[in-house]
């Protein structure tokens, strides 16, 4: 499969750019530095990775790392909660411009965000309380996980999305994984991007 990678060099974008190496897909993804692709290689790596240098804002770059792409997938964050906080709506606004550029091709995108933009039902009072804490102290970052799914939900049937919403996210070894409905069960484990990574 040909996956087109965004936030390739951050931790749970690494764990995914590993995990797709290994089982032997192709990768292009958008680097601000070249010279940091050979860190998101290993020598038992089946794939095979490709960068184009640019950044969010370079229609040009976007373009052709999406180009002949199997599906898109958007694994960008801040990294701070400062305002204004909005590259991952910026990643998703760039890509499916470029998408419609391509003749809406590739059709198939999908984003990481938190598991905070799929708000639990009141029914549930200490989910409910759990979510309204996290809003509160990082609720920049989670307004722009919540923008970037607005985008991609306001596109209509063309785009075939998926959105990804995990609990804290830790770099650690795969414990296998459990996928939820709308509203997951009380749980404040981390989740270890190996985990998201498959």
């Amino acid at each position: 499969m040909k996956l087109a990678v965004l936030g390739a060099t951050g931790e749970t974008g690494r764990a995914l750019v590993a995990e797709a190496l290994r089982k032997g897909h192709t990768i292009k993804t958008l680097l601000r530095d070249k010279k940091k692709l050979p860190s998101l290689t290993h020598p038992e790596d089946t794939g095979t990775i490709e960068a184009v240098e640019g950044g969010l804002h370079d229609e040009d770059a976007i373009e052709e790392v999406i180009r002949d792409a199997d599906a898109v997938v958007i694994c960008l964050g801040a990294g701070k909660n400062t305002p204004p906080v909005t590259v991952v709506q910026d990643g998703v606004r760039a890509v499916i411009q470029a998408m419609k550029k391509l003749n809406k091709r590739p059709r198939r995108l999908i984003l990481l965000t938190s598991s905070n933009g799929d708000p639990p039902q009141k029914k549930n009072p200490l989910n409910f309380l759990w979510h309204q804490a996290q809003l509160f102290v990082l609720n920049n970052a989670f307004k722009d996980h919540e923008k970037a799914e607005q985008l991609c939900m306001a596109e209509g049937d063309w785009l075939q999305y998926t959105i990804l919403r995990p609990q804290r996210l830790v770099p650690a070894e795969s414990t296998g994984y459990t996928l939820y409905g709308p509203t997951p069960p009380f749980n404040t484990a981390p989740t270890p991007q190996a985990d998201r990574a498959q």
